[in-house]
Parts: C-alpha cells; structure tokens; sequence
C-alpha cells in the first residue's frame, strides 16, 4: 500500500474541509491536510483521515459515499452558521444559561497529566 500526505492550501481542498482523503486511479491512497501554522494539527488531521479511510474500508463504506457525505454535512455547517450569525437571539449569556439548565459544561478541562 501507497500513502502519500501532502498538506495544501486550505483554498485548494475539494471542499471546505481542513482533511481530505481519496484512492487515485493507481491505487495510491491520497491524504491532503491544510496547511496550519502548528505543524502537530496537521499530524492529527492526517491520522483522522487514515484512521477514518482504514475503518471505512473495513465497515464495506464506498469511499464515494464518505465523500458525499462530508460535502453535503459542510454544506449544511454552512447554512446553519450563516443562519446563527444572522440572528439576534444567540449570544455567549444565553449559551450559558442553556448549558447551566442542562448541566452540561461549555468549558474544556484538560484530563492529561503531566
């Protein structure tokens, strides 16, 4: 097996995506990542898309069929941050409130030690 990683502009990725993977007509796996300023994002971008197109292929997933899926699910991320932008409603006050009635947390801690 061939796996070549190449990182590129985010402009030049096949749609709006930071990874993005495919098999070329030679069988050669194609992995392209953005290019990011922090060279370790572009690392877990790479694995992501490995670690995805290895399992896909295992599950019997078409490769056509993860591709559509990724456009069309940018596609609505796009609709639905336009829409969230537009509107007046959202704001960081009642984001916080909602969580807090929810008991879920909108803060990240970290778990790792060391």
């Amino acid at each position: 097996m061939k796996i070549i990683v190449e990182t590129i502009p985010h402009e030049a990725q096949r749609y709006p995506t930071v990874g993005d993977y495919w098999e070329d007509p030679d069988g050669v796996v194609q992995i392209r990542v953005s290019h990011m300023e922090d060279w370790r994002y572009v690392i877990l971008v790479a694995v992501h898309e490995l670690a995805e197109m290895m399992l896909t292929r295992w599950r019997g997933i078409p490769e056509e069929a993860i591709g559509s899926f990724d456009m069309e699910f940018e596609k609505k991320r796009e609709r639905r941050t336009a829409a969230s932008t537009s509107s007046p409603r959202t704001s960081s006050a009642s984001s916080r409130r909602s969580s807090a009635s929810t008991g879920t947390s909108t803060r990240r801690t970290s778990t790792r030690s060391g």
